[in-house]
């Protein structure tokens, strides 16, 4: 397992059990849509060679099947997240790698991948540096999905629970302009495919878009 990190990441101090729960609650309600989604992606794309960004616990990696997906990896900056993924779901697969990493930090390379999938990842990044990053690991067609929390002024950003170590994640939590996202993505050679608006049960709206890499 790759270590590098940043120590004062708020991600690092956050438990899991916390994430899981605030995610699962009746007042988020996200932890069953990312799931729904991630294998609606799997469906569509049916990767051979895939990566997980922010792959967190590993919500949604039982859909994935080691027949048709060959190897993933799945990155996460929080090591004892990958170790409970790794409880959870490394008997299964002969070619999971994880890696624990600031997205910033790792590299890997060229055309490794045919499928990027990054849910509530760029939130939490600057977009041109790690779009810049992943248009260089896709293979000519492959595809990163990418899920977007979409801005509501009448709603917080991170919904209040009694999981309060989330809070945290508001000092780094920037939410993302479609428009923007979907300009610079070309910038780089990616070209979205398919939008899909879903609503949450909370008044939130994720947005799930697909961008086909053209090099």
């Amino acid at each position: 397992m790759n270590r590098k990190n940043n120590n004062q990441n708020p991600w690092l101090f956050i438990p899991a059990s916390d994430y899981e729960a605030h995610m699962g609650s009746n007042g988020v309600g996200q932890l069953s849509v990312l799931n729904s989604i991630f294998k609606d992606v799997l469906q569509d794309i049916q990767p051979r060679c895939m990566a997980v960004l922010g792959c967190g616990t590993g919500n949604g990696f039982e859909h994935i099947n080691p027949q048709i997906t060959q190897k993933v990896l799945g990155i996460d900056i929080n090591p004892k997240y990958l170790k409970i993924l790794h409880k959870r779901h490394g008997d299964r697969f002969p070619g999971l790698e994880l890696a624990c990493s600031d997205l910033y930090i790792i590299t890997y390379p060229d055309h490794s991948f045919n499928l990027i999938h990054a849910a509530l990842v760029f939130e939490y990044v600057d977009i041109e540096k790690m779009l810049n990053k992943v248009s260089r690991w896709l293979t000519k067609g492959g595809v990163l999905s990418v899920v977007l929390q979409l801005p509501n002024p009448k709603l917080e950003m991170i919904s209040k629970t009694r999981y309060t170590s989330l809070k945290s994640l508001e000092s780094i939590m920037h939410l993302v302009d479609p428009i923007a996202f979907n300009e610079a993505a070309e910038r780089y050679g990616l070209y979205k495919s398919k939008e899909t608006e879903i609503p949450l049960k909370s008044g939130k709206k994720f947005l799930l878009s697909y961008y086909r890499s053209s090099s």
